[in-house]
């Protein structure tokens, strides 16, 4: 063999490991087991209302950054980084991330900045509050500490160092006496988390999609911010409204007004608006029981609903409803019925289903039971 083939080979041969080892890391993956609590939903929200209340936006929640808490929890819990003059936000070395003692280190800003990108496909920077308490971890307990303590209410409502930050995700994870809570500089490209209870997918936008939906139909129409005919009609068309409906309002009244052409002496005798009891008498007579009976398009559908909880007053079913859909259950929704106000949450087109269901979660929602109507 010629000694420049020899020389070639022999360079090459070098070669492949510095390119295996210049090769790209594959992007980390959430599992997909991984699911977020309604311990962990209800954090989520008292920290967004202590927000709102400070007169700040409510904080998307990211799926990757829930993630990164709920790893970190368990290896406190079970790994202890935190002793030996290290504290809560250091890590340990027994897992597939960068190992660090926060409170010795230099770089532990550093350490805590990537953790998202070390354990996710999250690609900004995170800042973490953590806390540990000798009992099992508590969401209100958890943000009223936060809340008595500067450094921590400053990250909560951007005051001092972090004035000028504007957090596009929040995570959130409890386990026995952890609660962990991290705020990203960067907006996640995940969208969808999986509830542990119940095992529905929620948006990262679950908590604003909450509140509209929870909101009173006589504020959504007269909100300075809605004054376009399409929101009125929204408001109107929107199943989860009605049974709050104003009789003032008469939202169903304005279609079924005769044509002008039919009445017009009635005009020139009253220039005043027609009473409402006036419009409906020119309505058709409601169909009767043997009409119903005799024709089957007439008939409403049956439906079974999943009923966890019942209420005297409207007020009390609305603060129910914005609950459940905070933890997860997003079908939930109130239905009048012997003077109270149901709450279901998730509804069936036949008995059997909802039969399945309620076994389902008859360890979540004691003493679940199905209504018919």
């Amino acid at each position: 063999m010629k000694p420049q083939f020899l020389i070639i080979l022999l360079f090459l041969i070098a070669l492949q490991p510095t390119m295996s080892a210049q090769k790209k890391k594959p992007e980390p993956t959430i599992p997909s087991s991984y699911c977020i609590s309604a311990r962990e939903l209800e954090l989520y929200q008292l920290i967004n209302e202590y927000r709102q209340s400070q007169g700040l936006e409510i904080i998307p929640l990211s799926k990757s950054l829930c993630y990164v808490a709920y790893v970190h929890v368990r290896d406190l819990q079970k790994n202890r980084p935190d002793l030996s003059g290290c504290n809560l936000h250091s890590w340990s070395g027994k897992g597939s991330w960068t190992p660090c003692c926060y409170a010795k280190e230099p770089n532990r800003q550093e350490c805590m900045f990537k953790k998202p990108q070390e354990l996710t496909g999250y690609k900004g920077h995170a800042q973490e509050i953590i806390l540990w308490e000798n009992k099992p971890a508590s969401p209100s307990s958890s943000l009223e500490q936060w809340k008595s303590l500067e450094p921590t209410n400053d990250i909560l409502i951007k005051r001092g160092r972090w004035a000028q930050k504007n957090w596009q995700a929040m995570g959130v994870a409890l386990f026995e006496g952890y609660t962990s809570v991290w705020f990203g500089e960067a907006a996640d490209k995940e969208t969808k988390l999986l509830a542990c209870e119940g095992g529905r997918q929620i948006s990262h936008n679950y908590l604003v999609d909450a509140q509209v939906q929870a909101r009173p139909p006589a504020q959504a129409v007269k909100s300075p911010a809605t004054n376009q005919p399409m929101d009125q009609a929204q408001t109107q068309a929107s199943p989860k409204t009605t049974p709050g409906t104003q009789p003032s309002q008469k939202p169903v009244d304005k279609p079924q007004q005769p044509p002008k052409s039919e009445s017009p002496p009635a005009k020139q005798e009253n220039s005043q608006p027609r009473p409402s009891h006036d419009q409906q008498q020119t309505k058709p007579p409601p169909p009767t029981s043997e009409t119903i009976a005799a024709n089957p398009m007439l008939q409403t559908p049956v439906r079974y609903y999943l009923i966890v909880s019942s209420f005297k007053t409207l007020e009390q079913a609305r603060r129910e409803v914005a609950k459940l859909i905070s933890n997860g259950y997003t079908d939930a929704k109130f239905i009048e019925k012997d003077g109270n106000y149901r709450i279901s949450i998730y509804d069936f087109e036949n008995m059997e289903d909802a039969k399945k269901e309620q076994q389902t979660l008859s360890e979540v929602f004691k003493g679940i039971w199905v209504m018919e109507k």
